[in-house]
């Protein structure tokens, strides 16, 4: 398991997670009988730049005067490695594991036939791969968590001449979930989270393939 254990790494995390969470109480609804939700962060807002800018992975299109954009898995290979990191302040004990959280992955990839290994070639690293980061701090009574999932792969850039020994890789899928929860229920909540955002790579890996399937058979 990966610890934080640089002063400056920990503090950047912490404060992002501390963030987090003061906007979850400070903007979330409130209920006395319920648990605290896991929640996918979004816009509270429209901002004076929306329709500029595509803040995400993927491919980007003008569409009525505004850029918009989407994921775009299409001739993906069905071999993809997984990797799992966990970041977490040092002497402090989670109730999950890289291992735990790595077994759920490779169950959810499998039915979606996908081999959780990527292919390897000389002299080029192991791509593309899924990166599963949960950052988890411990509050009172529970933790703030943000799970994170992103595919990363070998891309290209006309700005960058690289030798053969060299490659650039880059994100081009990602979805995280921001979560506070007691600390009866992190486990839970982190395996939900884990569980949605392997289910969402898989289910969008299908739409490409049977796209590409489709257009095989014309």
């Amino acid at each position: 398991m990966l610890q934080i254990s640089s002063d400056r790494t920990f503090s950047r995390h912490l404060q992002l997670l501390i963030g987090a969470f003061l906007f979850l109480c400070l903007f979330m609804p409130r209920a006395s009988h319920a648990q605290p939700p896991q929640a996918q962060s979004q816009p509270s807002q429209a901002s004076p730049d929306e329709g500029r800018f595509y803040p995400n992975p993927g491919i980007v299109a003008n569409r009525g005067g505004r850029w918009v954009g989407s994921d775009h898995l299409y001739n993906l290979t069905d071999k993809i490695d997984i990797v799992v990191e966990i970041f977490k302040p040092e002497n402090v004990q989670v109730p999950v594991s890289e291992e735990m959280i790595k077994a759920r992955v490779i169950e959810i990839f499998k039915k979606g036939k996908i081999e959780p290994q990527a292919e390897s070639a000389p002299g080029k690293p192991p791509l593309p791969f899924f990166h599963l980061l949960l950052m988890i701090y411990p509050i009172d009574k529970g933790y703030v968590a943000l799970c994170e999932g992103r595919l990363f792969e070998e891309v290209h850039l006309d700005r960058i001449i690289l030798d053969e020994q060299t490659v650039l890789q880059g994100i081009t899928w990602e979805s995280e979930n921001l979560i506070v929860s007691p600390s009866a229920d992190i486990e839970e909540q982190v395996f939900k989270s884990v569980d949605e955002i392997a289910n969402t790579f898989v289910d969008r890996f299908i739409f490409y393939s049977n796209i590409k399937a489709q257009i095989k058979k014309r």
